[in-house]
């Protein structure tokens, strides 16, 4: 009899007495490990483990988004009755249909993957109401796409279609009702009444035709002196409950206009259909009437934000409505990865959505005309003195899905193993003296990654931040931090003027070319490396007389440098800003 296919960590799929194929290292839950270990198993090695691979897939899915993006855009305004421009969709369901296609590939690939052993296997099927299986809303998906369930639902959905995997018919013990979903999660406190006070206040001091602006990414101070500046009062929380829509079978019984040239594109339009969030098919009607009386300003001047445009689905609605009146939509950078990640989906929706946007000081030659380099939104004030007690030495680390989701330059799914295992090799190769001063701050999503079992069995003895104090308080009693993924962190130490140390795998964080040149000065004065082993060595070298080498003039001037190209602090924001939105 054939080997049995394992997608996911549900047992109730398994069986144990037989050999088994584990689709990937997300089937092997670490705090479960004693129930698999001594299994007959093998485990397929990730499809994107070749990179050269995922950046073309990266390109080829780009493609297909765009071309789904207007099959789906002239199809839902069919079936509401609308005739509403590409970018007013593109501003909606764009994030869910970009997402969702790269999401749906990853599993459709993996299975492939299987079928390549060209054996025979077999793969038990649960049965489950696929209506369970449809997000609400893009918030909602943003959970499914990283849970269990939904991915077992996924590789089922692909193994029925392919109909080569034999299939055992199985019970599924999934109930939603027990699924912690963030949607359902509304944490009343004394802050939020506060802030929902003041905006309601603030809504009728407010004229109909002033700016909008939401979760800027500015700090309180400086969004209150942007709103005196130009006459409108902060919106300081969007804590709107969200609505919950009914599934209807008799509503998707429609089809997209779209010529397909494989198998994988015939089935991503059937899973189109059945997975579009309820949002966007059965309660469209009644989001756009919410989005319209939220009592926001009705003409607005502009649109700003840092953060909505992706998840909120009632503020990319007004924003989709209010852009059939030509009202710009400025977006601001959030994140580290931007402008040096060789390729990103967030960051290409996001200048394509923008008429400006604001970046941390980078631009590029493709979007130069809307990208406003202004500086870090958040403004990072440099410390004069540091406290000279400090001893710590604080390893920031990261933790992603196992299930890959939106894609860019980062590890991604099983690769996390890897990454792990680079920490755990610069832990190794630090002096006996410095390990008793480090500490590993983990990320406070642990993703099923098991995160603190594993650091404690190999490392019984180091300290653990559980991520629940401020990072800027963190960093204010660090004396070394070591940031080991690229995003936000190093550039807030270095901006702090916090000695840092930079590792990662370069074949998993891929740098863009015109990025590449800034990293190899870093890399010349020691704050980045390549591989842990040389990270370790050098602060081994140079702990003891810390502040010599990193207030040296050469590393100050490569440092400063950097930061003026990726993460600037402008004394004048809040005026550069208003020049730049008032040209724009």
């Amino acid at each position: 009899m054939g080997r049995l296919l394992i997608t996911t960590p549900l047992e109730e799929t398994w069986d144990k007495k037989r050999e088994l194929i584990f689709l990937g290292e997300w089937c092997k839950l670490f705090s479960q490990k004693k129930s698999w270990e001594n299994l007959n198993y093998t485990t397929l090695t990730y499809h994107w483990d070749d990179r050269n691979k995922l950046y073309n897939d990266y390109k080829y899915l780009n493609n297909l988004y765009e071309s789904l993006l207007v099959s789906l855009s002239l199809t839902l305004n069919k079936i509401h009755g609308v005739n509403f421009s590409n970018k007013y969709w593109r501003i909606l369901i764009g994030p869910w249909l970009g997402v969702f296609i790269q999401v749906i590939y990853d599993r459709w690939e993996m299975i492939q993957k299987a079928l390549d052993l060209e054996e025979e296997l077999f793969s038990i099927i649960t049965e489950k109401d696929i209506s369970e299986h449809v997000p609400n809303d893009m918030s909602e998906f943003l959970d499914f796409i990283c849970s269990d369930n939904w991915n077992q639902h996924i590789y089922e959905s692909i193994i029925l279609e392919t109909n080569i995997i034999k299939q055992i018919k199985g019970q599924s013990s999934y109930n939603k009702k027990n699924e912690k979903a963030k949607i359902n999660i509304r944490k009343k406190s004394l802050k939020s009444f506060i802030k929902s006070f003041i905006n309601f206040f603030g809504k009728l001091l407010t004229p109909s035709n002033s700016p909008l602006v939401l979760s800027s990414y500015l700090s309180k101070k400086n969004e209150l002196k942007m709103g005196l500046t130009n006459k409108y009062f902060p919106l300081w929380n969007n804590n709107i409950k969200p609505t919950i829509y009914t599934f209807s079978g008799q509503k998707r019984d429609f089809k997209i206009n779209y010529i397909t040239k494989n198998l994988f594109e015939k089935f991503i339009l059937k899973a189109i259909i059945k997975q579009i969030p309820k949002a966007y098919l059965e309660g469209f009607e009644r989001l756009r009437m919410k989005a319209e009386n939220l009592g926001w300003q009705k003409n607005p001047k502009y649109i700003f934000t840092s953060n909505n445009y992706w998840a909120d689905d009632l503020f990319k609605c007004y924003s989709a409505m209010q852009s059939l009146n030509n009202v710009p939509l400025f977006t601001g950078q959030h994140g580290g990865h931007y402008g040096t990640g060789k390729f990103s989906f967030i960051e290409d929706h996001q200048l394509s959505i923008s008429d400006k946007f604001i970046s941390w000081g980078w631009t590029n030659k493709k979007y130069n005309y809307k990208i406003a380099p202004i500086g870090n939104l958040k403004y990072i004030k440099p410390k004069k003195k540091r406290n000279s007690n400090n001893k710590k030495l604080l390893i920031i680390t990261c933790s992603l899905p196992r299930y890959s989701y939106h894609l860019y330059s980062i590890l991604i799914s099983s690769q996390w193993i890897n990454y792990f295992e680079d920490q755990c090799e610069f832990v190794d190769s630090l002096n006996e003296k410095i390990k008793t001063i480090t500490t590993v701050r983990l990320s406070s999503a642990d993703y099923g990654w098991d995160q603190l079992l594993r650091w404690k069995k190999k490392f019984p003895n180091l300290n653990y931040d559980l991520n629940k104090e401020l990072m800027i308080n963190q960093l204010n009693k660090t004396k070394l931090v070591v940031s080991t993924y690229n995003a936000t962190t190093f550039l807030e130490s270095m901006s702090m003027n916090i000695p840092t140390v930079i590792f990662w795998n370069p074949n998993h964080w891929e740098l863009r070319e015109d990025a590449i040149p800034f990293y190899e000065e870093l890399e010349k004065v020691k704050i980045f490396h390549k591989n842990p082993v040389s990270a370790a060595s050098h602060i081994n070298l140079v702990y003891d007389e810390l502040e010599i080498w990193w207030n040296s003039d050469q590393v100050q001037s490569v440092k400063t440098l950097f930061l003026h190209r990726y993460c600037r602090n402008e004394d004048r924001l809040i005026k550069k800003l208003n020049e730049e939105f008032k040209k724009s």
